[in-house]
């Protein structure tokens, strides 16, 4: 719950700053961190250490910074999350400052659930079928669960859409 909180002010207080022009290279600087951040884990064991100097963890975002060529103010940012002890929830943080980017740019992203793989078809009908429900641009995260049986389900901070078969079958005892 905390971190929630720690993530939406922090994500917010940046984006105060971002032109809403910026806010697609912002979102590339941030996707480009996460990366680094997902690819080598030792360099967020490292800067969320509570035994680690706050100076040590300054060089590393020293150094991230360079690497991805980012912009003052994500260096800054970074630096603050640093020196208010905040940089422990940066994994949180950087999802929710894409998930605001997003929200500001009319991109709705889903988490998509499935049986099976489906084919680029199949995920554009699913992405029209959602588009109903929304007025912008869809995106998904795929994921494969078994139990579904069949159909799909997709859900997002603010919509859940429950087309599988077992919700179907559901649906039509119900009315019997």
């Amino acid at each position: 719950m905390i971190k929630n909180i720690i993530a939406r002010r922090y994500s917010s207080a940046l984006l105060e700053l971002i032109q809403k022009d910026d806010l697609p290279h912002l979102e590339n600087e941030i996707i480009a961190l996460q990366t680094i951040l997902s690819d080598e884990p030792e360099i967020e064991e490292f800067l969320v250490s509570p035994i680690v100097e706050n100076e040590h963890k300054k060089e590393i975002v020293a150094l991230l910074a360079k690497e991805l060529k980012a912009t003052e103010i994500i260096h800054n940012f970074l630096n603050v999350l640093v020196e208010k002890e905040r940089i422990f929830f940066i994994s949180d943080i950087l999802k929710e400052i894409i998930r605001k980017i997003h929200h500001k740019l009319g991109i709705f992203d889903f988490e998509l659930v499935t049986a099976h793989e489906v084919d680029e078809k199949t995920l554009g009908k699913i992405k029209n079928f959602i588009s109903k429900y929304v007025n912008g641009k869809v995106l998904f995260q795929h994921k494969i669960d078994p139990h579904i049986r069949g159909g799909f389900f997709a859900y997002n901070d603010e919509l859940a859409i429950n087309a599988s078969i077992r919700n179907n079958l559901e649906t039509l005892r119900r009315k019997f």
